[in-house]
């Protein structure tokens, strides 16, 4: 691995433990636009760096300067660092409603509105391909650059968030391909707070 900016470490810090920037910042004490221009470089450090290295449960040195192990034992995974108490189940849901599934998934993202859905398809985001497993909040508002999940003409996807018009726009990773304006009739389901291509079962 040779993450050589903090952008590029962070991004893939949150990628292993499957937050997104909106459940980062909360967890880390910031606001969501504060993570966004980490991911993207428009800011080179943060006072909060030892608190979002906490929650992604790496090392600052490593975080911040690129320096020594990601964790204490680089060749622990990071799920087996999570113990019975930090986690609780969330219902998979289908078109239809609810599965019967349930998947396990960190306490940080713990609320009584998370719903899981598995993606058949894939999305127009490199981040969500099918086969991805991801859980969302009903309830949390977005803000831009979140991915979200929502149904448009009958198919249900993972998009990019952005601020805007009434209710928002929703974008792909491909710019050929036009923002989609959010209306009334748009069905948002929910901001993802977790994905995961190996969430356990219960």
């Amino acid at each position: 691995m040779n993450e050589k900016t903090l952008a590029e470490r962070l991004r893939m810090a949150m990628k292993k433990t499957g937050l997104t920037q909106a459940k980062l910042a909360d967890a880390a004490g910031m606001t969501q636009p504060s993570i966004w221009k980490l991911l993207n470089g428009k800011a080179l450090s943060s006072t909060k760096l030892i608190e979002i290295a906490k929650v992604l449960r790496v090392r600052p040195e490593w975080l911040s300067e690129g320096k020594g192990l990601i964790r204490e034992n680089e060749k622990e995974n990071l799920e087996k660092n999570i113990s019975y108490d930090d986690i609780f189940s969330v219902a998979v849901y289908g078109k239809n409603g609810p599965t019967g599934e349930k998947v396990l998934v960190p306490d940080l993202v713990k609320s009584k509105y998370c719903r899981a859905y598995r993606l058949d398809i894939n999305s127009g985001c490199a981040d969500a391909p099918a086969g991805t497993l991801i859980v969302v909040d009903t309830e949390e508002i977005p803000g831009t650059g979140d991915l979200v999940y929502a149904c448009i003409n009958d198919t249900m996807s993972v998009y990019r968030f952005m601020q805007g018009g009434m209710f928002g726009f929703l974008s792909v990773d491909d710019l050929r391909i036009p923002l989609f304006e959010l209306t009334s009739k748009s069905s948002l389901i929910g901001v993802l707070v977790y994905l995961s291509r190996s969430l356990r079962r219960r």
